[in-house]
């Protein structure tokens, strides 16, 4: 999937007939461009242009912002914080307004709206909190109970979403004749393949282990299922690939698969890429034009050369080049992931979530691009965020079916209501008939 289709997939794409805005501001900024774009492209999806000549400002027949401390006829005023106009990472000052339920940062004194939505929204998706000195989970990983939203009780909140349908309200009020192109809710599954197949191509040291894993444990169902793979009497449980995405085509439903591409440690447990079932899987899923991309192994966070030796690998094994992925176990630095995918010719990532809570890791169900606080530029690779992981039900947790899908439902209807992404993450298991309760959970959900 080129990054054009994905981007309108995702509701982030401007048609020619889009409405037209002028922002006017005193100084322009790496990151007022940068909200700017994401704001108007992603979220509204109109034209802009931003100036700091007044004359140009009056006498354009464009839908007039104000974004200044200056005030002028027929515009819309939204009147700036600092925060956009500053270097650094150390701002943590915030307004939240908690008398009609509704969560503001950087509170403003005039203007339309009652905040600075062009800062708020900056400080979400800039990911500005994450490039502090953060608290980390065993696994090295930013988690969301160390997150600004967890301790402040709006996790499962899309702010940013709200807030642009707040802004778009209040622009088609303003503006008479400004009328916005309707969004369309999207319920979209990602699903990340640890491990190929269940039972086969395991090699032969796995498998007698396995086998007598199962005797020790009196699993007699699972070494009996076992050896029918094994015997080739059965199809493997994880061979799910093909009828999903049929199944998700029929529903109309965009599915992406990520597939780890690494073995033979603790943490990466797949069969060998060297495996001939690896070029088949992928030729299958070419040929019914799945979208699927790269889950690069658990070490590649602190070892950029086998991130860049499993991109290589994974693409002569794809006959093309990759263009997606999700980090396994979740394990992003973002202040050297996003550079290092990159590099490697990834050009949207799909981690921006957590694992062990339901919510918004970026207040944003919107895909957006990553900012560089090192060098304060916008860099080319698309941060596609997810709400919700299946392991946040099961893994950090007993698994409770109906609490789970009580859970999701209402995440899903909250995400309706704003016309935003019900992305999720679940995994083979848990959508193959190993995964029992998982996989009734995920088609209760999705179909």
């Amino acid at each position: 999937m080129e990054i054009n289709n994905l981007l309108q997939l995702f509701n982030a794409e401007i048609a020619d007939d889009s409405p037209k805005f002028i922002l006017y501001t005193s100084k322009i900024t790496p990151r007022l461009e940068y909200v700017c774009k994401f704001i108007f492209c992603h979220g509204l999806n109109a034209n802009y242009k931003i100036t700091t000549s007044v004359n140009e400002f009056n006498k354009s027949d464009f839908f007039k912002i104000n974004y200044s401390e200056n005030d002028f006829d027929n515009s819309f005023k939204i009147t700036p914080h600092t925060f956009l106009f500053e270097a650094g990472v150390n701002y943590s000052q915030f307004f939240i307004d908690k008398e009609d339920s509704k969560k503001y940062f950087f509170k403003n004194k005039s203007g339309v709206l009652k905040h600075d939505i062009f800062a708020g929204i900056f400080w979400h998706i800039s990911r500005v909190e994450e490039w502090q000195n953060v608290v980390k989970d065993k696994h090295e990983r930013f988690e969301a109970e160390n997150s600004f939203a967890y301790k402040n009780s709006f996790l499962k909140r899309a702010l940013v979403d709200e807030w642009l349908l707040e802004l778009k309200k209040e622009l088609e009020f303003f503006f008479n004749d400004l009328k916005f192109r309707k969004r369309e809710f999207k319920k979209i599954i990602t699903v990340d393949v640890d491990n190929l197949f269940a039972y086969k191509h395991k090699g032969l040291i796995r498998t007698i282990g396995a086998f007598i894993k199962d005797i020790y444990k009196l699993k007699g169902k699972n070494f009996y299922k076992r050896l029918r793979v094994v015997l080739l009497r059965e199809e493997d449980p994880f061979d799910i690939y093909v009828n999903l995405l049929l199944k998700a085509n029929e529903y109309n439903i965009p599915l992406f698969y990520f597939f780890l591409f690494n073995t033979g440690n603790k943490f990466d447990r797949t069969i060998s890429p060297k495996h001939k079932s690896f070029k088949k899987v992928f030729l299958t899923l070419k040929n019914n034009k799945a979208n699927f991309g790269v889950h690069p192994s658990y070490y590649t966070l602190d070892n950029h050369n086998l991130l860049k030796k499993e991109i290589e690998n994974f693409n002569v094994a794809i006959k093309s080049d990759v263009k997606i992925s999700r980090q396994h176990y979740l394990r992003f630095n973002i202040k050297t992931t996003p550079k290092q995918l990159l590099s490697n010719g990834i050009f949207a990532d799909f981690t921006m979530g957590y694992a062990s809570k339901v919510g918004f890791r970026a207040s944003c169900s919107i895909p957006f691009y990553y900012y560089d606080f090192e060098n304060e530029t916008e860099l080319n690779i698309l941060a596609v965020p997810f709400c919700a992981m299946d392991g946040a039900y099961s893994v950090y947790k007993p698994f409770n079916y109906n609490e789970a899908r009580a859970d999701l439902v209402q995440l899903k209807e909250y995400l309706e209501s704003l016309k935003g992404n019900f992305i999720t993450v679940f995994h083979e298991r848990s959508v193959s008939e190993l995964g029992f309760e998982e996989k009734k959970l995920f088609e209760s959900i999705y179909f």
